[in-house]
């Protein structure tokens, strides 16, 4: 299979940097390398990226304090299920055996992707990967986890809506992080970060949101796959609860200059249209404690 499909080629084509694509995607490899291995070891939290039956796209939030993803060979990333709260998660790897996911050190600004097709077992979803690379530090925000009980005086269950609440919409546009998951018919399922100053992420309406894309690896892996197919999953995480909202909908990329003008540092837009929303309290068993914005944030 080629490096990039046409989606990813026709947006570089647009952006005029076919030649750096091509450049950076040098990295790419499909095995894990032994110090990718321990770096994904020894994380707490990822996202994963899946498909569900009817072709939409989600992103998952997966975390534990135990250790819960081991990596046996270049060839193998093992994910046990006592840490996947998300039930749609394992239904999707179950029907449609194809993974996304970036793995990220928010303390440490550092990040990996890997890509590729999974199974589930009985105790834990087994990756081969297709595709294993690293991305830079841009517009990570510093944070260290903290050890959170869970307070169970609150409801856990997950909150399944088709529009936004007004609490969510106060959510989203205070973010300065979130991740997105895009998925191409060949190429499979990709998660990729996003991140800014609060309120680069604008709320247009209770299924529209509106956020800028920034200079980036040029490789247009989410942006080329939405070309494609504009199905798209976010995640949004509250770093204080740990809690999780997940949006599902189709993403449509905005060239027009006057509106990429409306914000500070945009090379492009991404309008998402929200088709199903689930907000999960307390998804993961920790907390987030702020430390410094990005420096490449723009402002």
């Amino acid at each position: 299979m080629a490096l990039y499909h046409e989606g990813e080629r026709a947006v570089q084509a647009k952006a005029g940097v076919q030649h750096m694509a091509d450049r950076v995607g040098g990295m790419v490899r499909p095995t894990i390398p032994r110090n990718v291995a321990q770096f994904v070891e020894e994380q707490s939290f990822l996202i994963l990226g899946t498909l569900d039956s009817d072709g939409r796209v989600w992103a998952s939030l997966v975390g534990s304090m135990s250790p819960f993803v081991s990596i046996p060979d270049a060839y193998t990333m093992e994910i046990d299920r006592d840490a996947i709260r998300d039930e749609r998660l394992l239904e999707n790897v179950a029907e449609q055996g194809r993974l996304g996911m970036i793995i990220i050190d928010l303390s440490k600004r550092a990040r990996m992707r890997i890509n590729g097709t999974a199974t589930l077992t009985d105790k834990a979803i087994k990756v081969t990967p297709r595709e294993v690379y690293g991305n830079c530090q841009k517009y990570i925000q510093s944070r260290h986890i903290e050890l959170r009980q869970a307070d169970l005086s609150h409801d856990m269950t997950p909150i399944a809506t088709s529009v936004l609440t007004e609490t969510q919409i106060d959510w989203i546009q205070s973010a300065d992080t979130f991740f997105i998951a895009s998925a191409h018919q060949e190429a499979g399922v990709d998660v990729s970060h996003r991140g800014g100053m609060p309120g680069f992420v604008r709320v247009e309406d209770d299924h529209t949101l509106i956020f800028p894309d920034y200079s980036g690896n040029m490789m247009f892996n989410t942006l080329g796959n939405i070309t494609a197919n504009p199905k798209a999953g976010l995640v949004f995480i509250d770093f204080e609860s740990g809690s999780s909202l997940q949006l599902s909908g189709e993403a449509t990329i905005i060239w027009d200059e006057t509106r990429i003008a409306e914000f500070a540092g945009a090379e492009r837009l991404v309008q998402f249209k929200v088709t199903d929303s689930v907000e999960t309290p307390q998804a993961i068993p920790f907390s987030f404690e702020f430390e410094t914005y990005s420096r490449f944030n723009p402002r």
